[in-house]
């Protein structure tokens, strides 16, 4: 849990800076439960709830070096 604002946020501000919006984010949450119109407004490139593998996040780092979704 993020103090002072959720993750959403920052997010959506790395996505619309013209310095960082090439770099896709992806939220990491221990939540099971998220508003799916606020992570599509965040514009983040993908979720990973916890716990993960670690396989799994570097795989999902490798979809986005490659520009795939999925």
């Amino acid at each position: 849990m993020m103090p002072q604002m959720h993750g959403y946020e920052p997010c959506r501000r790395l996505t619309q800076d013209p310095q960082t919006a090439g770099i896709p984010v992806v939220l990491l949450t221990a939540r099971k439960r998220l508003d799916e119109a606020q992570i599509e407004s965040s514009l983040a490139a993908g979720v990973l709830f916890k716990p993960f593998e670690p396989d799994e996040l570097a795989a999902r780092i490798r979809q986005l070096c490659r520009g795939t979704d999925g």
